[in-house]
């Protein structure tokens, strides 16, 4: 509990979340490289938070 960060306040939350669920589960399954899936993931959540 000393560590715990709170999420994110932003309305696209769960949309968020979705994405970085979606490329973790990727470079876990080895269809992508953990540094593909997380670049990836950063830059779809980027393009979200710009809308």
């Amino acid at each position: 509990m000393q560590t715990a960060v709170v999420r994110p306040r932003i309305p696209q939350y769960a949309q968020a979340s979705d994405i970085l669920q979606r490329y973790v589960s990727a470079a876990l399954t080895e269809r992508m490289t953990a540094a593909d899936a997380m670049n990836a993931a950063a830059k779809e959540t980027r393009l979200l938070l710009r809308q």
